[in-house]
């Protein structure tokens, strides 16, 4: 009797943790994030992109509050930050960054109402390859809720709902790289390697990743194929869900050896097909729009669950 009593206590409480296991689960789970990806703001030492990039950011500054396409559905929330992938200067000059800061802002300071997280891209290395990488790494040590920041001090990581997010400026690579590449990724790819076993582990947390070059032939040429495979090496037995970049100026999607990404199209000029991202992460589904800066969806989107 007291034998039969003892393991109908086991099973209750066998059956207690399980449920609450499950529970623990479906919290770790559930995500419900909004964020915008800008790109390509090529700033002049001229007011020539000024006007368009002003167009983009008070496209995303009234956006909160409107409707998704209609085949998506719902409303888009406010973003919990804006994402730059690079290219934000035409030459990297100080007065090119400057514009970019003045517009963009760290933490809403600027015209934007949102925080700001941005990487560099080929263009912001083409006559000083310091100004906007060091301007880079001032502001990482400004920029509130982040993770992780790489000890030089450029690439940084953060977390939102459990969706780990990783920004490693032009291309994850290894020292200064290839001197063809039109830049210098400055050890991101060490950094990567080592935050991810840091920060996920085998967690199975879901991963996002930022960059300026996309993974179309055309990014794909700007950085070396050995470097390339190291850098799939380091993701490979990882959950990363998304890859995002720059450089093309056009919207498209596809998969690198089977990992997802979206390159997203340049916010200037003001003309049909530029604009900026709107992704949303909602219970482990994710939805790629791109708004047109001149007002309208693009006509192509993307949803995937994870």
């Amino acid at each position: 009797m007291f034998k039969k009593i003892f393991l109908c206590l086991i099973a209750a409480a066998l059956i207690s943790c399980s449920a609450e296991k499950s529970a623990i689960i479906r919290r770790k789970s559930s995500n419900d994030i909004t964020f915008f990806i800008a790109t390509d703001t090529h700033y002049k030492s001229n007011d020539e992109t000024a006007s368009a990039n002003q167009t983009t950011i008070e496209l995303m500054n009234a956006l909160p509050g409107t409707a998704f396409p209609s085949e998506t559905g719902g409303t888009v929330d406010s973003p919990r930050a804006v994402i730059v992938t690079g290219d934000l200067t035409e030459n990297g000059l100080s007065e090119e960054w400057e514009s970019f800061t003045a517009n963009y802002g760290i933490y809403k300071e600027g015209r934007l109402n949102y925080p700001v997280y941005e990487g560099w891209g080929n263009h912001d290395c083409h006559n000083n390859r310091t100004i906007v990488m060091d301007g880079i790494c001032e502001r990482n040590s400004k920029r509130s809720g982040l993770t992780n920041i790489s000890n030089n001090g450029y690439h940084y990581s953060w977390d939102w709902d459990g969706v780990h997010f990783v920004q490693l400026n032009i291309y994850p690579g290894t020292g200064t790289g290839d001197p063809n590449s039109w830049g210098d990724p400055a050890d991101s790819l060490p950094f990567l390697i080592d935050e991810l076993r840091q920060n996920v582990s085998s967690s199975g947390k879901a991963i996002v990743i930022f960059m300026h070059f996309s993974f179309d032939e055309w990014g794909l040429e700007n950085w070396q194929t050995w470097e390339q495979d190291a850098f799939y090496d380091a993701v490979k037995d990882y959950n990363v869900i998304a890859m995002f970049g720059g450089h093309g100026h056009e919207f498209l999607s596809g998969k690198w050896r089977g990992i997802d990404y979206y390159e997203i199209c340049a916010s200037q000029p003001v003309e049909e097909g530029k604009g900026f991202a709107v992704i949303q992460i909602k219970n482990n589904k994710l939805t790629v729009a791109v708004y047109n800066n001149t007002g309208s969806w693009h006509t192509t989107y993307f949803e995937k669950t994870f």
